[in-house]
C-alpha cells in the first residue's frame, strides 16, 4: 500500500495513485496497440500479395475483431502458414477493453484503489497489468515473425540439384 505521508503536500495521494494507474493503464494500451497494428499489417500484406488491394481498406477498418476473423479466414487458404494465436488476441483484447473502459476511483470505507465497469468493482493493484504486459509482448513477438513469414516465405527456397549456396571456383 503507498504511504501518503511519502509524497510532497502539494500532491494528494489520490492524485498520486490517479497518475501511477494511469501510467499503467496507459502502457498497456501501447502494448495491446502494438498487437492491432499487426493484424492490420498482416492483413494488408497478405491482401497485397494475392493482389486484391480493393479489400485493404474495408477490411482494416473493421473493429479488431471483425480484423481478426479475417485474418483467420485468409489463413484458412494458407496451408503452410504458422499458426496465429487467434484465442490469445481474443482474450487479451477482452482484457484491454476492461482496462480501457474502467473507471478508477476509490473505495469509501477502505481507501483502497478499485477499478468499475461491466458491473463489476475490483481492488487494483498496479501488479494486475503485468501478466497482460508480458502477454502483449509474447504476441507482438510472434506476430512481428509471423510478419516476416508472410513478406518473405518460410525460408530461402531449395537449390536445384548440384546447385551450391556459396560460390565455387569454376563459378568465378
Amino acid at each position: 500500500m503507498i504511504n501518503p505521508e511519502e509524497f510532497p503536500p502539494f500532491v494528494s495521494w489520490y492524485e498520486r495513485m490517479e497518475n501511477e494507474y494511469s501510467e499503467q493503464i496507459g502502457g498497456a494500451l501501447l502494448a495491446f496497440n502494438k498487437i492491432e497494428n499487426d493484424v492490420s499489417e498482416l492483413i494488408g500484406s497478405i491482401l497485397y500479395q494475392r493482389d486484391r488491394m480493393d479489400l485493404i481498406k474495408p477490411t482494416l477498418n473493421k473493429q479488431l475483431s471483425g480484423r481478426v476473423d479475417a485474418l483467420a479466414l485468409l489463413l484458412t487458404s494458407e496451408p503452410k502458414f504458422p499458426r496465429v494465436p487467434i484465442a490469445r488476441i481474443n482474450a487479451l483484447a477482452g482484457q484491454r477493453n476492461n482496462f480501457a473502459h474502467s473507471h478508477f476511483t476509490f473505495d469509501p470505507n477502505t481507501s483502497d484503489p478499485i477499478t468499475k465497469g461491466k458491473g463489476e468493482i475490483k481492488r487494483w493493484d498496479a501488479a494486475d497489468i503485468e501478466p497482460f504486459m508480458r502477454e502483449a509482448h509474447d504476441l507482438h513477438s510472434e506476430l512481428s515473425t509471423l510478419a516476416a513469414w508472410v513478406a518473405f516465405g518460410p525460408g530461402p527456397a531449395p537449390l536445384p540439384p548440384g546447385a551450391s549456396a556459396t560460390p565455387t571456383e569454376a563459378a568465378q
